[in-house]
């Protein structure tokens, strides 16, 4: 995701986060049990970033929340379905990984459950799209920040950016602080 430092906000603004898919939805198949317990969104902006649109998502929502579900991962006859992007370090990426256990509540449970991948649910644009969309600003950004996605992926869309726009880009890194002042 790319963050652009804006004057008048005064904050990062995130194009790329502003509409994200939970990430690890919950099915059942069968007589198997499984259910999403609650959905909490938390905040909510709309329209964000001054109603502007991102190739065929439409106007971006800024949407801060949680999904919350129980499902059996021991259980054959459940199936968890894995819409989209999986971050390191995240249980859907070790799904996605084929691991054979998770740690669930202190407790090591099997995984015999069917894992379903459904890529075609990510929110996350390519490369070529987020360049794309960036070649469309009517001015550069003073510094821009690369602030989502997998470390190479990042490196390698700031060094694209550097080279297509010779923009300031930087690869955020985690508990990064970035102090905003009148001068981006």
């Amino acid at each position: 995701m790319i963050g652009t430092a804006q004057k008048r906000r005064n904050t990062i603004a995130t194009p790329a986060a502003c509409l994200t898919a939970v990430g690890l939805v919950l099915a059942m198949a069968a007589t198997a049990q499984a259910r999403v317990t609650r959905i909490t969104v938390e905040k909510k902006v709309s329209p964000a970033f001054d109603g502007a649109t991102f190739g065929g998502a439409g106007q971006y929502e800024t949407l801060a929340g949680k999904a919350f579900g129980e499902l059996d991962p021991s259980d054959p006859r459940n199936a968890v379905i894995l819409a989209g992007f999986q971050a390191q370090g995240t249980r859907g990426r070790a799904l996605q990984e084929g691991a054979k256990t998770l740690r669930l509540f202190g407790q090591e449970v099997p995984v015999n459950a069917e894992i379903v991948e459904l890529g075609q649910f990510s929110a996350h644009a390519g490369k070529s799209e987020l360049l794309r969309w960036l070649s469309g600003l009517t001015a550069p950004p003073k510094q821009t920040y690369l602030i989502h996605g997998e470390p190479s992926a990042a490196q390698s869309l700031q060094a694209s950016i550097r080279e297509n726009f010779k923009w300031n880009v930087s690869v955020a890194r985690y508990l990064d602080t970035v102090e905003l002042s009148d001068s981006l």
